[in-house]
């Protein structure tokens, strides 16, 4: 209940069931994401990697040495 009202609040759809993303409504694949964590939060926002990416940042390739 809460998921649909985030999702229809920010993007106004409802909260999509598995498979696709809740910004552009593609079909997602467990291989689009980058890594276990990109995936464990597809699962919980529906957000596809680049949806990840525009709301977190695209910050993979930054190196800290």
């Amino acid at each position: 209940m809460i998921r649909n009202f985030a999702a229809n609040l920010v993007y106004g759809k409802e909260f999509p069931t598995n498979g696709t993303c809740v910004c552009h409504g593609r079909p997602v694949n467990q291989s689009d994401f980058r890594d276990d964590l990109s995936r464990k939060e597809y699962i919980i926002s529906r957000l596809c990697q680049e949806g990840q990416d525009t709301v977190f940042g695209d910050d993979h390739c930054d190196d800290e040495d």
